[in-house]
């Protein structure tokens, strides 16, 4: 009898054994599925944005985002290939870039200087666009938390550096 509910009992064991690894492999499966699709909505963005074609041959603005590594790839190449900066003096290119750099989520109004508005503007409306992209792909995209994501802290402080202010 005790040799019986051993052998029963080891059976359940391998029953259970084989019900895990079963499962294992499905949630594999999942974390596969999940990922191949994550990957065919950034293919979308991507293609819609003109970074890489059709083939999904890279292209020059994906070419230059994979260059960047300090700030949003995809906005900052934006900017830069789709003309936003030819307008602007080195001064205002240098302050509305300090956007990009990820700072401390501070709820602090900043009173830009006149001369970053419109810049600051057209920053925005990328990064908006580039969300609005990333929805219609289908990518789970906060818009506004996106575009809130790019503060501007830092621009009249480098913009007033970047004309030779001094700070001591």
């Amino acid at each position: 009898d005790l040799g019986y509910r051993q052998i029963r009992a080891m059976k359940r064991k391998m029953d259970i054994g084989g019900e895990v690894a079963k499962l294992e492999e499905k949630i594999k499966d999942s974390q596969v599925t999940v990922f191949n699709r994550e990957i065919k909505l950034r293919s979308a963005v991507l293609q819609r944005l003109g970074h890489i074609d059709a083939s999904g041959v890279l292209q020059l603005k994906g070419r230059a985002a994979c260059e960047i590594d300090t700030a949003d790839e995809l906005l900052a190449s934006e900017l830069m290939l789709e003309g936003a900066f030819s307008s602007l003096d080195i001064h205002q290119v240098v302050a509305v870039t300090s956007c990009l750099v990820p700072v401390e989520k501070s709820q602090t109004q900043i009173d830009v200087q006149p001369a970053l508005k419109e810049p600051l503007r057209i920053l925005k409306e990328t990064a908006s666009h580039i969300a609005k992209v990333s929805k219609e792909c289908g990518l789970d995209m906060n818009e506004e938390e996106y575009v809130d994501s790019f503060k501007p802290t830092l621009v009249n402080v480098v913009y007033s550096w970047s004309k030779g202010s001094k700070f001591s």
